[in-house]
């Protein structure tokens, strides 16, 4: 007959528990991570766009981010997405190409 002590047992449950915790929670970044689908706009042309926003989430427990995408349109009328612009002050410079449209 085989006798388990009463303190032994929980231990190895919580020890358990926490790693599944962790390996959850490691999967689930990791695939939020992949899956996000946001891609940075290369801002490296001159800069000849000027954004400026105000955000106000109206609470002191959260916060607002403002974006803006930058989709380019083909001459088939066709819009392409060519990524997005974080804008981390009230006001941004951004580089659009002049010489089609945006």
């Amino acid at each position: 007959m085989t006798c388990f002590t009463p303190c032994r047992l929980p231990e190895r449950r919580r020890t358990h528990g926490k790693r599944m915790a962790v390996g959850l929670l490691f999967c689930a970044a990791s695939l939020l991570s992949a899956c996000s689908g946001i891609k940075t706009y290369e801002n490296s042309l001159n800069k000849n766009l000027h954004v400026q926003a105000a955000t106000d989430s109206g609470s002191w427990f959260s916060c607002v981010r403002a974006a803006v995408d930058i989709h380019r349109v083909g001459e088939d009328c066709v819009i392409d997405y060519e990524g997005t612009v974080q804008l981390t002050g009230r006001a941004a410079e951004i580089g659009i190409p002049a010489d089609r449209w945006s």
